[in-house]
């Protein structure tokens, strides 16, 4: 009979031993996982190499030099732009009686995602980006080239006018957007500025653009879509002539 008592208060003891457990494990409160700290994986921009936005700002100065500040937002996928941007400065042009005019180029500064860059300029007007044993990896970038030149202003019939293509020569790629902005001297009169573009390739004289004198009194261009590989922007600003007599040629 001790036996079966002792037997049956084991039988007992194992039963409100496994249902005290069964009961916590029910009300334990359950433990969130917590969130990889590890970055994701950059995902590669979808579409072809390309340009997403170029523009332009223009100080003319009073000595009618020019300091330019280009920004250039790029899609790279290492099939053209590996390394970086080819940006190629024409360092001459003709005038309207067939002289032809040389330019001079300063490069003042050269930024990727705002941070300096490495750069070397060739035939003293194509600037290379980046360095040579350095790939870019897929995605997007931004370069800012700052340069100066001098002897582009023209002056045509007790006018000065600045001529200038935006996005220049050399590119293979589409641009999504392209636009530009022009400070003239102080002194200029805004109702005396006149201001005209073309957009489409070389010689075309397409009307796809806005243009505007804004709150600065800067002539402000923008393209209204998007340009081919071997299309541009083209603006021509005028102003009553502030120097007289020759320029500098």
């Amino acid at each position: 009979m001790r036996r079966k008592w002792v037997s049956l208060a084991m039988a007992v003891l194992m039963c409100w031993i496994f249902g005290a457990y069964q009961v916590r494990s029910q009300t334990r409160p359950a433990v969130a996982s917590m969130p990889s700290t590890r970055p994701a994986k950059p995902v590669p921009p979808a579409g072809p190499e390309r340009v997403l936005r170029f523009h332009t700002e223009i100080a003319v100065h009073d000595d009618f030099s020019l300091t330019v500040t280009e920004s250039i937002r790029v899609v790279a996928l290492g099939r053209v732009i590996r390394r970086g941007i080819i940006r190629d400065f024409p360092l001459q042009y003709q005038k309207k009686d067939g002289t032809k005019v040389a330019v001079p180029f300063e490069v003042v500064a050269l930024l990727k995602n705002g941070r300096p860059e490495p750069y070397h300029v060739v035939g003293r007007g194509c600037v290379y980006t980046g360095k040579k044993d350095v790939f870019l990896k897929p995605g997007v970038y931004t370069y800012t080239l700052v340069y100066r030149t001098r002897r582009q202003p023209l002056n045509h019939n007790n006018r000065d006018e600045l001529h200038w293509t935006v996005a220049g020569d050399g590119w293979s790629f589409d641009m999504e957007h392209v636009s530009a902005r022009v400070k003239l001297p102080e002194g200029v009169p805004s109702d005396e500025v006149r201001y005209v573009a073309h957009t489409g390739v070389k010689g075309a004289v397409g009307q796809d653009y806005l243009a505007r004198i804004d709150e600065g009194e800067r002539i402000c261009f923008t393209a209204t879509r998007k340009l081919g590989s071997d299309e541009d922007l083209t603006i021509s600003v005028t102003w009553p002539e502030m120097i007289e007599g020759p320029r500098e040629e």
